[in-house]
């Protein structure tokens, strides 16, 4: 079973238009073949970093996780809400904050 986590700093008062572009966004995932996705807001964390917005998933194995991200890469539609959510001047994600993390379980 794999995990992943992503995460991006939403822009100052766009807070809610940020959860629905992940909401949104967790709906392209699922549809990719992720088992499960959640939406999560960070509670703690160093300063600054209390902005962010984490993405959550699960698949099989590591390969249905690669396999997932590569349709992602093809969808076109999602390439095009993503690039709308992290436009530096009109976007809901502050650009160049998103970072992602893969857990394997042993």
């Amino acid at each position: 079973m794999v995990h992943g986590v992503a995460s991006s700093e939403f822009v100052p008062g766009k807070r809610e238009e940020a959860v629905e572009f992940l909401k949104k966004a967790a709906g392209f995932i699922k549809k990719h073949g992720a088992a499960e996705v959640e939406v999560l807001r960070r509670w703690t964390g160093a300063p600054g970093q209390s902005a962010r917005l984490l993405i959550m998933t699960t698949y099989d194995s590591l390969e249905a996780w690669a396999a997932g991200a590569q349709k992602l890469r093809d969808d076109t539609e999602f390439q095009a809400i993503q690039r709308r959510a992290s436009d530096p001047e009109k976007g809901c994600i502050v650009h160049n904050t998103f970072s992602r993390t893969i857990f394997e379980v042993l």
